[in-house]
């Protein structure tokens, strides 16, 4: 109910169609580079190289959350709050949904994010706010992991 709440706050609409305009902004600089190669290479050839891209790069993100989610419950066995990993799965899960917009551009950033020291800043970008919301899913996390 409170998240509602926000729909009528200036402060997040504007953050909100920001958002959407950031996302605009990269959906047109990967239409722009595809252009580009497919005059060169061919439409065909470039749409199926920027479509095969996303296998393996669903591969990578799904290996690394698994890890993430490893080293998260060995640290909430040991009683330590993981908030580095939450901060690391964020920037993950970003770079992955990068990955999966077909383009090279997009691509590219989702590469860049995944690298470790940028993913965590990203992460603590995506996490900076929702201490509260994380502390609560730590405890129902350590109520499933000494539950079980």
């Amino acid at each position: 109910m409170s998240y509602l709440l926000h729909v009528f706050q200036r402060d997040f609409i504007l953050k909100f169609f920001f958002l959407q305009l950031l996302v605009a902004i990269l959906l047109l600089v990967d239409g722009y580079v595809l252009v580009l190669l497919a005059a060169d290479h061919g439409v065909f050839i470039t749409l199926a190289v920027a479509g095969a891209t996303a296998v393996p790069a669903l591969f990578v993100v799904l290996n690394s959350v698994d890890a993430i989610l490893v080293k998260m419950r060995r640290k909430i066995r040991d009683g330590q709050n993981p908030r580095w990993e939450y901060t690391s799965l964020f920037g993950v899960l970003l770079s992955g949904f990068l990955w999966l917009i077909p383009g090279f551009f997009t691509d590219f950033l989702g590469l860049v994010i995944f690298v470790f020291p940028i993913r965590n800043a990203f992460g603590w970008v995506l996490t900076r706010r929702l201490h509260s919301q994380l502390k609560r899913i730590y405890e129902h996390l350590k109520l499933e992991e000494f539950g079980s």
